[in-house]
């Protein structure tokens, strides 16, 4: 099956903020351990985004490297499939929210992940009042929704 890639529109060699949050998926990076800042957020789900966005903001720049691949695999059980993956994203989605009231981000990075945050949590509002069955049903709603 093809993959996605989180990389920047043809004739661009760095990533903006819109290619690190639309992909919705983890995105490893390389950069000097000083450029770190604190770490992984203490964040319930999607924490990679706001890693990475941090990163961003600290680094001023984030180059893309072609042919620097990675799979990630989703699987049965992971923390987006698991059975608790729908209350642990919208766990997540507010305290993401509560925290970029805080960062020292520039504006255009705050309001990219707030959109994308906010849209992400009406598609998971909209998958659990979809009137599905079960629990199971919403939730691959929902993840389908966000690819």
């Amino acid at each position: 099956a093809p993959g996605r890639a989180a990389r920047p529109p043809a004739g661009r060699a760095r990533l903006a903020i819109e290619d690190i949050c639309g992909p919705r998926m983890p995105i490893f990076p390389v950069f000097r351990k000083a450029l770190l800042g604190p770490g992984w957020p203490d964040i319930a789900f999607a924490e990679d985004m706001v890693f990475n966005a941090g990163l961003l903001a600290r680094a001023g720049a984030y180059a893309f490297v072609e042919g620097a691949d990675y799979r990630y695999h989703l699987r049965p059980g992971s923390l987006t499939h698991g059975p608790e993956a729908m209350a642990r994203a919208r766990r997540g989605y507010e305290q993401i929210l509560a925290l970029l009231e805080t960062v020292p981000w520039p504006a255009p990075m705050v309001r990219a992940v707030r959109e994308t945050i906010l849209e992400d949590r009406r598609n998971l509002e909209r998958a659990r009042r979809g009137g599905h069955a079960d629990e199971a049903g919403a939730a691959q709603s929902w993840r389908e929704a966000v690819r």
